[in-house]
This record gives structure tokens, C-alpha cells and sequence, in this order.
């Protein structure tokens, strides 16, 4: 079987991310969601002066090759801690907003895949916690010890 290779995309994580019927999956030869407090704080003050100032941030490279099975799915390769980060912060800004519609419904969900309908899988040992952070489903998720509910 011949595969394409596709070029580099220079794209916004918003847009990215915002595009329907596509999902982003951490395949279990990934680690596990691993970033602690410093890095995260780090990469939301990023995102912060780039709000404030008006300025783009790069954010580094998201490399993931499409599944041979479905078009739509996304393996990444490289930057899964970053994109799972930015889903965490938009479950925050979620629930301390508490005006789900726009993050919901553009960003952490596929409007019409209901296999997955969470835009990012992660990998086995993170796959609950995260899932139940996204849903919303908080009271089983801090009962698990992992890095995605620290």
C-alpha cells in the first residue's frame, strides 16, 4: 500500500482543532500524560500574552499521521501533551465560565461521529480520566491518581 505524505500546514490551533468530524488519538506507544503544574502554567501564560497582546505564539508542532483505517482519525506522533493541555484548559474555562456552548459543541466534541465523539483519545491509562473531565463527570475522576486530574 502507497501512502501520501502531506507537507507541512502552517494552521491556528483554534482551527485546527475546530474542524468537524475529526479526532486526535494518543496511541498506547505514547507516555502518559506526564506535564506537571510549572509546565502547565507556563504554556497557559504563553496563550495568555498572545490573547493580550494581540500577537500569535507558536506553539510548537503537531505531528500526526491519518489513520489508514479512517481518514478522520488523527495518531499523534508529537505534541500530546500540548493539545491535551489545551483540552484541559478548555474544560476550565468550561466550567468556570459556565457557558459550555461554543467550547462543547466547536472544540472538545465532534458534532456528528458518535464513535468518538470526544475530539482526543488518549491512551489506556489516561483514557477515563480525561474522558470524565470532558464530560463533565468530575466526581469519579478525582477519586484517580493520575497527571490529568493533578
Amino acid at each position: 500500500m502507497k501512502r501520501s505524505i502531506k507537507m507541512v500546514k502552517k494552521t491556528t490551533l483554534w482551527s485546527f482543532i475546530a474542524q468537524n468530524d475529526i479526532f486526535f488519538e494518543v496511541p498506547c506507544f505514547q507516555r502518559n500524560y506526564a506535564w506537571e503544574k510549572q509546565q502547565c502554567k507556563d504554556l497557559f501564560d504563553d496563550i495568555y500574552e498572545s490573547y493580550e497582546t494581540g500577537n500569535s505564539h507558536y506553539l510548537g508542532n503537531l505531528i500526526y499521521f491519518v489513520s489508514s483505517n479512517d481518514e478522520n482519525r488523527y495518531i499523534l506522533v508529537d505534541g500530546q501533551q500540548r493539545i491535551t493541555t489545551i483540552f484541559l484548559l478548555l474544560c476550565a474555562i468550561r466550567d468556570l465560565n459556565g457557558d459550555e456552548d461554543i467550547i462543547v459543541n466547536d472544540y472538545l466534541y465532534n458534532k456528528s461521529n458518535d464513535e468518538y465523539k470526544i475530539k482526543l483519545k488518549q491512551n489506556f491509562i489516561d483514557a477515563s480520566s480525561f474522558e470524565e473531565i470532558v464530560t463533565n463527570n468530575h466526581d469519579d475522576a478525582v477519586k484517580q491518581n493520575t497527571k490529568i486530574i493533578e
